[in-house]
């Protein structure tokens, strides 16, 4: 696993035995159905412990109220892959743990061992693997995957969450243990506020239901100040823990019309704790959907849903 992608959700759209890259529409631009985001409560447990997952599907018509089938991955990623998952965690076949929009189950116990700092096991047929390093929030993940649709039709719909899994500081000293222990307090989610449009004074105002066609708005998503959380992680440079602050960053998304980008947020030292966005409204009459993402870099995330109607 790559540390600038440990959090992310993977999308795959279309069969089951293949990825289809788009190349062409921005990530912001919802033109089809696909698997948004996927959220875990809490978004960060030890293995073994029970979570709640549920799946964000939209589409062209809004969101949609359609369950899925879950599995966890049990596949570590190969050490000479390039990817953040096994292959296998996409579209391999998988045992369900539960199917519905929103599910409860258990991490698998053996996750610090499979994708965290504990000794590997052995898979037939392959080399032995070496234990996982911590992404840059000292960090480790158990893949989640999300399928919606029916495989005999060959058209499906999957995303794949990568859910923190809270593991033991590998080779460090007790007395590192034992402080890393008192100091660290698991992840929880961020929380939309509220979401605004800003006018060019710098004042908000409440959103708007109706717009007209080619106006733009000033889109404002906010969060409370301490959904970035302060945390402690391990520097084997200083061989000390330093505390580091959660980045938070908001996927924009749309059923037409254009963003001035796809994301944005804040640093970890950043104070503000909100972030802004322009679209500009399509020049054809009709409703507009909407969704933004709201993610921490430690695996949390909040999802939020509007309308407006260009008229």
């Amino acid at each position: 696993m790559r540390a600038a992608t440990r959090n992310a959700l993977i999308l795959v759209a279309g069969a089951a035995s293949a990825c289809r890259p788009d190349f062409g529409a921005p990530t912001s631009l919802v033109a089809d159905q696909r698997v948004l985001a996927i959220v875990a409560e809490p978004p960060e447990a030890a293995p073994g412990e029970a979570i709640s997952v549920r799946a964000l599907v939209v589409g062209p018509e809004g969101t949609i109220d359609a369950p899925a089938d879950w599995s966890f991955c049990l596949d570590p990623e190969p050490a000479a892959d390039n990817n953040v998952v096994a292959a296998s965690c996409v579209t391999g076949p998988a045992t369900t743990v539960g199917s519905g929009v929103t599910i409860s189950a258990a991490l698998p116990g053996d996750g610090c061992a499979r994708f965290g700092p504990d000794t590997p096991p052995t898979i037939p047929g392959q080399p032995p693997l070496r234990p996982r390093d911590a992404d840059v929030t000292g960090g480790y993940y158990q893949p989640l995957r999300a399928t919606v649709g029916d495989p005999t039709a060959g058209a499906l719909l999957a995303g794949v969450a990568l859910i923190r899994i809270s593991c033991n500081l590998p080779n460090v000293g007790l007395a590192v243990i034992q402080e890393y222990q008192d100091r660290y307090r698991r992840n929880d989610n961020p929380t939309i506020q509220q979401i605004l449009v800003a006018a060019t004074d710098g004042t908000t105002s409440a959103l708007p239901t109706t717009l007209a066609p080619g106006a733009s708005l000033v889109l404002v998503v906010a969060w409370p100040a301490g959904d970035a959380e302060t945390f402690p992680v391990y520097d084997v440079r200083a061989q000390a823990l330093v505390d580091r602050r959660e980045s938070l960053r908001a996927s924009w998304f749309a059923t037409a019309g254009a963003f001035d980008v796809d994301r944005s947020g804040r640093t970890g030292d950043d104070p503000l704790a909100y972030a802004t966005n322009t679209w500009t409204a399509p020049d054809a009459p009709g409703p507009v959907h909407f969704w933004i993402v709201l993610r921490d870099d430690r695996g949390g995330s909040a999802t939020r849903a509007f309308d407006i109607d260009v008229q």
